[in-house]
């Protein structure tokens, strides 16, 4: 679904938590400050939603750049009469950015008032009208509010589950406008042995922003900020049938058909502006996918095989404006149809799934995917076929309840293939081979240990490389082993232990003999070592230590030579208090940090967590 999710705060909703919760950070040289506070409660019969939230951080490295962003909304909702209830929305947003971005400082301000009526216990209605407030690019601007909500909650009639809502709003922040309509309708019908749900959707949004005008409008139109209008329609209507084979076997149908344009604008224009800025430009879109699938569960075996298609149809294009020259249209025209582009994608996949009672279960899955991209332009040269090829195959075994082990091997392949002459060099195969075993065992009361290894090789081959192409093929490969262990020392005091060893090689590599030139070399070391004590029943504490390391070497034949290298390690502690209506979680760190060309660094580091509920 690419369509863009409309939501209102007068749409009935289950209800929420009401929490508190901050966090402050702080590492390296970035500080983070985040909090989040939401109550729905009815206080004296008036029913209050009210949520809040702000994150802030500073990043300290040579300039000191800050970003600011606050959330406020609050709902509430008194009833006056059996079917009516007084209805008042507050929300705002606020966005800074000392960098000063284009969009990097804005804000939105906005109040209503309505009255929801409910003359039945299935329908709603609510108009309301308010004013709004926005400020971007140093503009601020306001003006009424409407908004008008309908919504069917589910009932059933004859045999048929409908809901379905209709939503519209707009905003008059002049001399720019805001508004969203938004419809859904769901229909579902249950047939015994087989199911049924058809959902469509309509969506008609137009936003305006500004951007900064260039020097011919703002001396011809006396004007600081230009403004870009988007408008979007879209309209989506989808099918999905369930049917039962039996008691074990199920078989499933979809379909989509979706539809969407965006039609992006410049109010001031001259014909010294931008080429870009002269001409409306629209996007059209056109999806049709639909598939198939069958899933069983035996006593012994699952499995799940499905097959989907996916058409998809984008088309650009300009619309004329007869205050500019044919040419310069002509030549808009060209620039946007070059993007034109269809896509035809078919995925076919599946998963069996075999048990030995709890003790053993045996997993195989994967899916075959196809992709052509093709652009009618002749000067647009992606057009491309892909096949994608993924298959896992895991077993996991249970030997007693003290042992058991995983041993899951994964390949993934990918061949991509451009049509044109101009992008063929490119045509490449990447292949990926993954094995990740890992054994799980109590060697004694009280002691857990866990012990995995992975090995992964990445194979990028290009296939004119023998032609004398620039283009060189190349590998990745990775060698991870770790164990973890947990020892209980005492029915309060429990210590854990992780230890992992990674290295991973880089270098060109030829796939017909298999040979390959190594050029960089990694190796990264990580120990944790932590000891872990209840002090009372709402308490508990920690103590450790960490130490991690990575050095990298650039390789050229023999020789070996250090390009650079890291270590950080010092002590770190917790702390966590929990009671039943909130946990407050501390930790920190202190590392003495070596890094090539620079000298020992001590960083103190701190991480504090507060949730609360009520």
């Amino acid at each position: 679904m690419f369509l863009t999710t409309v939501s209102t705060s007068y749409a009935p909703a289950q209800a929420f938590d009401s929490t508190a919760s901050v966090r402050f950070s702080r590492f390296v040289n970035t500080t983070l400050l985040t909090g989040k506070i939401s109550l729905d409660r009815e206080l004296g019969g008036i029913g209050v939603r009210f949520i809040e939230g702000f994150r802030s951080s500073v990043v300290a490295s040579g300039q000191r750049f800050v970003q600011d962003n606050q959330s406020f909304s609050l709902l509430l909702r008194a009833p006056v009469a059996p079917s009516l209830s007084a209805v008042l929305e507050a929300s705002s947003t606020i966005a800074a950015d000392n960098r000063q971005l284009a969009l990097s400082n804005v804000s939105n301000t906005l109040l209503r008032a309505g009255f929801e009526y409910r003359p039945l216990s299935w329908f709603s209605i609510l108009p309301a009208a308010g004013l709004r407030w926005d400020q971007q690019l140093g503009t601020r601007d306001q003006g009424p509010s409407y908004s008008l909500t309908m919504e069917l909650q589910e009932i059933m009639t004859q045999g048929y589950l409908l809901h379905g809502d209709l939503r519209y709003n707009d905003d008059f922040i002049k001399p720019r406008r805001w508004s969203t309509s938004a419809a859904q309708f769901d229909i579902g019908k249950d047939f015994g042995a087989a199911a049924d749900r058809f959902h469509v959707q309509f969506l008609r949004m137009n936003r305006e922003f500004y951007f900064p005008a260039d020097s011919f409008v703002t001396t011809g139109f006396s004007i600081r900020n230009n403004i870009e209008s988007r408008l979007e329609n879209a309209v989506t209507a989808s099918d999905t049938l369930f049917t039962a084979l039996g008691s074990s076997t199920k078989l499933t149908f979809s379909g989509l058909v979706a539809n969407r344009s965006v039609v992006r604008d410049i109010r001031y224009r001259l014909l010294q502006s931008a080429p870009s800025n002269l001409f409306p430009t629209e996007v059209q879109e056109f999806r049709l996918q639909g598939g198939a699938g069958i899933s069983f569960i035996e006593s012994r075996m699952d499995g799940l095989l499905e097959l989907t298609y996916l058409e998809r149809d984008e088309t650009h294009s300009v619309q004329p404006n007869a205050q500019f020259p044919r040419p310069l249209y002509d030549l808009r025209s060209a620039e946007e149809s070059r993007k034109d582009n269809t896509t035809q994608q078919a995925r076919l996949s599946g998963r069996i799934g075999i048990h030995r009672g709890a003790a053993t279960r045996f997993v195989l899955e994967g899916f075959q995917n196809s992709l052509r991209y093709d652009t009618p332009s002749e000067e647009n040269v992606e057009d491309r076929d892909e096949l994608m090829t993924y298959l896992n195959a895991a077993l996991f075994h249970q030997f007693n309840s003290t042992f058991s082990v995983e041993l899951p091997v994964a390949v993934f392949l990918l061949h991509t293939v451009y049509l044109n002459s101009e992008r063929s060099a490119n045509n490449n195969w990447n292949r990926v081979f993954k094995f990740r075993p890992a054994v799980t065992a109590r060697l004694a009361d009280g002691i857990l240990n866990r012990a995995a290894g992975e090995v992964l090789a990445n194979y990028t081959v290009y296939d004119f490389e023998n032609l004398g192409i620039s283009m060189k093929s190349y590998l990745f490969r990775q060698m991870t082993v770790s164990d973890s262990v947990a020892a209980e020392l005492s029915p309060t005091v429990s210590l854990l232990g992780f230890g992992q060893l990674r290295r991973y090689e880089q270098g060109q590599f030829n796939w017909n003999s298999f040979t390959e030139i190594q050029t960089g070399d990694v190796l990264e070391k990580l120990w944790v070592l932590e000891l872990h004590a209840r002090i009372s029943e709402t308490v508990e504490a920690g103590l450790g230590y960490r130490y991690f390391s990575r050095s990298e070497e650039r390789v050229r034949g023999d020789a070996r030579t250090l390009a650079a290298f890291v270590r950080s390690a010092g002590p770190t502690a917790a702390l966590t208090v929990r009671m039943p209506a909130g946990t407050v979680q501390c930790t920190g760190w202190y590392e003495r940090q070596l890094q090539t060309g620079s000298e020992v660094r001590t960083i103190p580091s701190l991480d504090l967590r507060v949730e609360w509920k009520w």
